[in-house]
């Protein structure tokens, strides 16, 4: 697996694999579902706020697939990144935010299927970790090239730059 993830209730775990495949297992009964299947390896799989959904990025195929963790049926699907490595759910599970290997954040609108924003961090950055803030107002990121930036979501201007890592940042998340 290159990911994993608990589900909220801790009676499910998410994976994601090369194999294209993002799957759900039940701990106690070893039952598995699968939930996105994808063009490409699955580097990020999150789980809704509810426990209720599954996202997953593949970074081979560039898409963020949305599915259901009880019957593995896709319920969204979102194209906008050369590949995607990572996707994290806003704390109230209305959107989910998507980072790209084409150094782009997108912000998606589940029930629409389209992107509320869209943020530039830097042309070389690759986008591999996201993480709301509780209140989501602001949106953490970290790359290939060494910094956090933490962005606005209502403008995405001018981000705070915490800097000083020398190479790349592969996880960031709030306390």
């Amino acid at each position: 697996a290159l990911t994993v993830s608990w589900s909220p209730d801790g009676k499910w775990l998410a994976t994601g694999d090369f194999e294209s495949k993002a799957r759900i297992t039940d701990v106690a009964t070893g039952t598995e579902v699968i939930v996105g299947r994808h063009g490409g390896a699955v580097f990020c799989v999150a789980w809704s706020p509810d426990g209720t959904l599954l996202a997953s990025a593949s970074a081979g195929d560039g898409t963020v697939k949305v599915g259901d963790a009880r019957t593995g049926a896709e319920v969204q699907s979102f194209r906008g990144h050369a590949g995607a490595w990572s996707v994290s759910w806003r704390p109230d599970g209305t959107q989910i935010a998507s980072g790209g290997t084409d150094g782009t954040v997108k912000v998606w609108d589940i029930s629409r299927g389209d992107p509320r924003l869209t943020i530039k961090t830097q042309p070389e950055d690759q986008v591999m970790s996201l993480a709301w803030h509780p209140d989501a107002r602001q949106l953490a990121s970290s790359g290939s090239e060494g910094s956090v930036r933490i962005w606005d979501t209502a403008s995405a201007r001018d981000p705070i730059l915490l800097n000083g890592h020398t190479s790349w940042v592969w996880q960031v998340a709030w306390n």
